[in-house]
């Protein structure tokens, strides 16, 4: 029951496993929908996630805050980012709809199945950089690419 749908899924495993550990310094890479049950633990009042977890990484997450908590979306824009399918270079910025709770990079794939794995150095890379510096955010890149939102 405790396991039921992802929401309730990513509640059990936090308080069963993860909260109970004694990991000084936590770190999550969200696939897809795993975001939206990331965020959706976040956002819970009496939810201390905040405290313990460093960094989240996203990949082609579906999330989103709808009128949702400032506290815990700033925390997001400062701690999060997620590498979304694209046709843009690896780690190209990407600017559009999507980016008012963290970064977007791009995956280096269009391939959503495919985004986790396209970008895992780089996930890895971006939690060793919150390690050595909590503060940390990725730099501009090269090139921005300004998303088009087509009207239809």
């Amino acid at each position: 029951q405790e396991n039921e749908n992802p929401e309730k899924h990513m509640n059990y495993v936090w308080e069963h496993f993860v909260d109970k550990s004694v990991a000084k310094q936590i770190f999550i890479v969200a696939h897809s929908y795993g975001g939206v049950a990331v965020v959706n633990l976040m956002v819970r009042p009496e939810s201390n996630m905040r405290n313990e977890l460093s960094a989240v990484a996203f990949t082609d997450s579906v999330h989103g805050f709808y009128g949702g908590n400032r506290r815990v979306l700033n925390w997001f824009k400062k701690n999060s980012v997620n590498w979304v399918s694209s046709s843009e270079e690896l780690n190209t910025r990407i600017i559009g709809y999507r980016d008012e709770d963290c970064m977007l990079l791009s995956a280096g794939t269009m391939q959503h199945e495919m985004t986790s794995y396209s970008a895992y150095e780089s996930v890895f890379k971006y939690f060793d950089d919150k390690l050595e510096n909590p503060n940390y955010q990725p730099g501009m890149h090269e090139r921005d690419v300004q998303l088009e939102v087509m009207e239809a």
